[in-house]
This record gives structure tokens, C-alpha cells and sequence, in this order.
């Protein structure tokens, strides 16, 4: 993990578990270590994403129609432009469905991570249930999954073991609270099928 090398922690740690003592407080360990190694993976696909997208743009169709408009009405000697118009609309077509697979592919890529992550750190809990740390990591984990409720549970839990914490959980409740707008906004458009709302709010968060 200090050396960057991701996968092979989680490789390494995989090989952890299979070895110790399932159910003992040394398996609660390797989860909570392997959550993190996890939760990394689960940042760089989102970084990852988030690049593709910012070189992503649809055409405007306000665009597309004034240009098809002005060629149809400029009379015969203008329809061949009409005509590469709509080759370049369908070869931008093939381009965007291919952006499309791939931006979607990384997106999976970063839920299968993050799911991974948070199933670790709530085994953790359990194994590891006076341990303030792993309902914190639990809670960061399922704000990010958007269980914004149910992250709210682990942290209270986590400040009832330190209250120390508070401090520090005063950024992560606005954070929720932010989320939880973010969320009523995305739902309030129904437009939208599930899979491209759940983009569109990773990509926020």
C-alpha cells in the first residue's frame, strides 16, 4: 500500500485472510486494511472517470438543427452540405457510443471497488466492535455509496466510542448534508434512468 501497489496489497491481503483465524479480531484487522486498499481503487477509477468526462461533450441539438436548417433551405446547391452534415452527425454518433462504453466500464470498475470496501469495513465492525476506526471508515464508505441514513448510524456510533472524533465529524456531516441535497436534486429528475442518475451523482460526489 505505501509503494502505490494496490492490487498486490489486496492480493497480499486476501492471502492474510485465507491464513488467520476467521471470525477473531485479526481477521477484523485485514478487513479494515483491505477496505482501505479497496477504497483506493475505488478513488483512482473515479479519477479516471472524471477525466474521461471532462473531454466528453454531447452536441447541442439547438446547434444540430440550425445547421441542418441552413443547408436544407439554402436550396439543391446546398444539399451535398447537408449530406456531410449528416455523415459527421453519424460518425460523431459512433464516437460518443464509444466514449459511452468506456466511460460506463469505468464506472463499474469504481462500484465493484467501492462495494468490496464497505462489505469489508462492516464484517469489520462486527469482528472489531469497540473499535471507533472501523465505524468511521464504514461510515465514509457508505456516504460514498450514497446510504446516506445509514452512514449517519456509523458515525454516531464512532463518536459514542471517541468522542474525540467530533472535531473531525463536524466536516463529515455537512459533507452528508450536502450529499443528501445533491440526492433530492437528482431524484426530483425522473427523466433520468437509474444507471445514468447513479453516474451523475458519483461523478458529483
Amino acid at each position: 500500500m505505501e509503494a502505490g501497489k494496490v492490487n498486490l496489497a489486496v492480493d497480499a491481503y486476501n492471502k492474510a485472510i485465507e491464513k488467520c483465524i476467521l471470525g477473531s479480531k485479526q481477521e477484523g484487522v485485514i478487513l479494515l486494511l483491505r477496505a482501505s486498499a479497496y477504497s483506493k481503487q475505488a478513488q483512482s477509477h473515479q479519477e479516471a472517470l472524471q477525466e474521461i468526462l471532462q473531454d466528453w461533450r454531447l452536441p447541442d441539438p439547438k446547434d444540430i438543427r440550425f445547421l441542418l436548417s441552413e443547408a436544407l433551405l439554402g436550396g439543391p446547391e446546398r444539399t451535398g452540405l447537408a449530406s456531410s452534415i449528416l455523415n459527421k452527425l453519424q460518425s460523431d454518433g459512433k464516437r460518443q457510443q464509444a466514449e459511452l462504453r468506456k466511460i460506463q466500464y469505468r464506472h463499474g470498475l469504481y462500484q465493484y471497488a467501492l462495494l468490496h470496501a464497505t462489505q469489508d469495513a462492516l464484517r469489520a465492525t462486527e469482528l472489531l466492535p469497540s473499535y471507533s476506526a472501523t465505524w468511521l471508515r464504514a461510515g465514509e464508505l457508505l456516504s460514498q455509496l450514497w446510504k446516506l441514513k445509514e452512514s449517519k448510524q456509523y458515525y454516531d456510533k464512532a463518536l459514542s466510542l471517541d468522542p474525540t472524533l467530533a472535531s473531525s465529524l463536524e466536516t463529515a456531516f455537512g459533507d452528508l448534508k450536502r450529499r443528501q441535497y445533491l440526492l433530492e436534486q437528482a431524484k426530483a429528475t425522473k427523466d433520468w434512468p437509474d444507471d445514468s442518475l447513479r453516474l451523475a451523482l458519483d461523478v458529483a460526489g
